[in-house]
């Protein structure tokens, strides 16, 4: 399942996170914000989202020490699931969670040889369909819709179909209320969450 992927990664993110060097040489930005080629994939009656920036998590040395060298499991059932390897594909995730449907992730990295050409999968049983122009390759677990080679999504195969549906749609928009909520959160974490609606997450 995609959520219960994205809360083993959440887990060792947040590990991850307390081994973050206090200072950097680099100047971050002040305020977080969602990567512009995500942005509008985000439906309007998304309750919450949370970001995991894998990018900034390989800089630190519980990503060295603790997941570079190993075989993690999750890890290494997600590659199998999707084709794509977190380690060297996606330096970006994404995980929206909708007031109806399952939770997806979006997800932000490099999927071709380089940009521009469409990725190559090799794993075995990994199947493609087409959909309105879009592909997405799925196995036994969930599916992933490649909307370029820079951006996609990880989900059940007829939640990914609704994506494409709803920027088909005339007057589309995105999830303002909560990238505006984004906008005001510290720029320099790795990992953060907003909600609009956090009452109707509770079970």
């Amino acid at each position: 399942m995609v959520n219960s992927t994205m809360t083993r990664l959440l887990s060792l993110s947040l590990a991850a996170l307390l081994l973050l060097p206090l200072a950097s040489c680099r100047r971050e930005p002040e305020f977080a914000r969602v990567d512009a080629a995500l942005a509008p994939l985000i439906p309007e009656d998304a309750l919450a989202i949370a970001c995991i920036r894998l990018d900034r998590i390989k800089k630190t040395p519980f990503h060295k020490q603790f997941i570079e060298p190993r075989k993690l499991p999750q890890l290494e059932r997600f590659a199998e699931q999707t084709g794509l390897d977190v380690r060297k594909d996606i330096w970006e995730l994404l995980l929206v969670l909708q007031k109806d449907g399952a939770p997806f992730v979006l997800i932000r990295g490099k999927f071709g040889g380089s940009f521009g050409l469409e990725p190559e999968f090799k794993q075995p049983g990994l199947q493609r369909m087409s959909y309105k122009g879009y592909y997405i390759v799925y196995g036994d677990g969930p599916g992933v819709l490649f909307m370029n080679t820079g951006a996609a999504a990880a989900g059940q195969i007829e939640d990914l179909k609704k994506i494409v549906d709803r920027r088909d749609q005339p007057g589309w928009k995105s999830n303002q209320p909560l990238l505006d909520l984004v906008a005001t959160l510290p720029g320099t974490t790795p990992i953060w969450m907003a909600a609009t609606h956090a009452g109707q997450l509770l079970p």
